[in-house]
């Protein structure tokens, strides 16, 4: 009997779907030097599957590629996953795989500020005190609908490089982020002078996902086969618990000491695995 492999469905999905064939090679966001989540993910499944590897075609860019370059690519089948939190439109063009990348911590929400105003949300107590400040986000960032929604006024940018030299130069006030990229972000911008909000933790659901053209149904078969078996034996938490980025995010958000503001995301879409428990962390009452 001849033996099937994942690989073999996968280049066979590929010839008879609308895009070209992967057959090997898997080409994604980042460097390959990254210790991002998404990369160590992606690197795990081509590990496991010896006959596949990643290509990394922005690597060396001078600046963050723009999502909206990400999305063109992927739709002009030149780049085959990209990573986003994700909402009722992007789940309509692309097809997602429903696992949350960060197990949900990307909706723990706190704010970069500039250092003069390190202490802009002492008096916040409400959501009420917290829309009288602007937010900066991405432009095509799902959370921008969601903190509009909430009736917070959101200035934005296409490339999200600009955000940094937007917030230092008051264009706003807070750059909400995920709870494990402050600090990296500050690291990285280090010519503003920013710190992190230690008052306020905004919280609401917003899973993070691969992304795939909408016709490669045998790349997104692949992914999510994968990923759930990384649940299965072990290796998906692992690698979650032990990312540094995870650890050091959790250590030095002192969530326990933060008023958490709890919002409504009226983009998630009705799919949203939130019933599979294993998927979500929360770090208030898990821990590493």
């Amino acid at each position: 009997m001849i033996k099937i492999s994942k690989v073999m469905i996968f280049a066979l999905g590929c010839l008879l779907s609308a895009v070209p064939v992967f057959s090997d090679v898997i080409r994604v966001p980042g460097d390959a030097n990254a210790d991002e989540l998404p990369v160590q993910l992606l690197k795990e499944v081509v590990r496991r599957e010896p006959s596949l590897s990643l290509a990394f075609p922005y690597d060396g860019a001078k600046e963050r590629v723009a999502k909206s370059r990400l999305m063109a690519d992927i739709e002009n089948n030149q780049l085959d996953v990209f990573w986003s939190s994700t909402n009722i439109e992007f789940e309509d063009k692309y097809l997602p795989v429903r696992i949350p990348i960060y197990r949900g911590l990307l909706g723990y929400r706190i704010a970069i500020v500039s250092a003069q105003n390190e202490n802009i949300f002492a008096g916040v107590k409400s959501l009420s005190d917290l829309i009288k400040f602007k937010a900066g986000q991405g432009l095509h960032w799902a959370d921008t609908k969601i903190l509009r929604h909430n009736g917070i006024e959101v200035v934005t940018s296409n490339k999200s490089v600009n955000l940094f030299a937007m917030l230092d130069g008051g264009r706003f006030d807070y750059f909400p982020r995920g709870i494990h990229q402050p600090w990296r972000e500050i690291r990285a911008n280090s010519q503003y002078d920013l710190v992190v909000d230690p008052h306020v933790l905004i919280r609401y659901p917003v899973p993070n996902y691969l992304f795939v053209n909408k016709n490669n149904k045998a790349l997104w078969q692949l992914l999510t086969d994968e990923l759930n078996q990384m649940y299965e034996d072990g290796t998906y938490v692992a690698l979650f618990k032990n990312n540094q980025a995870m650890k050091d995010a959790v250590a030095k958000a002192n969530i326990g000491r933060r008023l958490v503001l709890e919002i409504d995301n009226p983009t998630l879409p009705p799919n949203t695995p939130l019933h599979v428990k294993h998927y979500w962390f929360d770090p208030l009452v898990d821990t590493f």
